[in-house]
């Protein structure tokens, strides 16, 4: 439960919370493919790359859901 002195001031509205959730979705599969590409290009290790790339997206995965979650919680 957020108090209601925190939910006017960061969020006008539930739906708010929707648009800052899908804004930082964008910026990161933006960021997370410019990532790929450096990884990819220029790493010298496939499987440096290949367990680079399974703890950031284990990571993001876990986080992401952890934000989606909140935000359904909140709206809800």
């Amino acid at each position: 439960m957020i108090p209601k002195i925190f939910e006017n001031a960061f969020l006008a509205s539930p739906q708010m919370a929707w648009y800052i959730f899908w804004t930082v979705i964008f910026f990161f599969v933006v960021y997370s493919l410019i990532l790929l590409y450096h990884w990819m290009r220029y790493s010298e290790s496939g499987a440096v790359t290949l367990a680079a790339s399974l703890v950031y997206f284990g990571g993001s995965i876990v986080l992401i859901n952890i934000m989606f979650f909140s935000v359904i919680n909140f709206v809800g």
